[in-house]
């Protein structure tokens, strides 16, 4: 990506939440960003209509944030996601901030186990903020 100031949005297996998509979005107008849309995935090898559906969902993601102004670009990448992950970093500027996107919890801290998320392993790789949204739960009205 050629732009000056990005934010990275990352998601897995398919799997768009909607919670990050408006984390994003708010945080891209506010900031000013453009947003690059990383969708990681072990292997779609021969699964064409799930490879077609991903880049479907990701195509009606992009039109949320260009309907708002915001510049974007989408990027699927198979194979082992630590892998692809770095692949993608090393060929990409360095985004401003991730906004993780992927349902699972992640640990953003330097401490590892050997049962950690993939993204534990190359976070000490990464030099900018790392936000992972959660969707709020309102609480109940007596």
């Amino acid at each position: 990506m050629t732009l000056q100031q990005w934010m990275l949005l990352l998601f897995e297996d398919g799997i768009i939440h909607n919670e990050s998509v408006q984390f994003a979005l708010e945080f891209a107008k506010r900031m000013q960003y453009s947003i690059l849309i990383l969708m990681l995935a072990e292997y779609l090898v021969g699964d064409l209509v799930k490879f077609q559906e991903i880049e479907s969902n990701l195509a009606q993601t992009g039109e949320i944030f260009k309907q708002e102004g915001i510049r974007i670009q989408s990027e699927i990448r198979r194979g082992d996601k630590a892998s692809q992950f770095l692949k993608h970093m090393a060929v990409n500027s360095a985004p401003m901030a991730i906004v993780w996107g992927s349902d699972e919890k992640i640990e953003t801290g330097k401490r590892r186990k050997k049962t950690d998320h993939w993204f534990s392993k190359v976070r000490s790789q990464i030099q900018c903020p790392i936000v992972a949204p959660r969707a709020r739960k309102n609480p109940e009205k007596n």
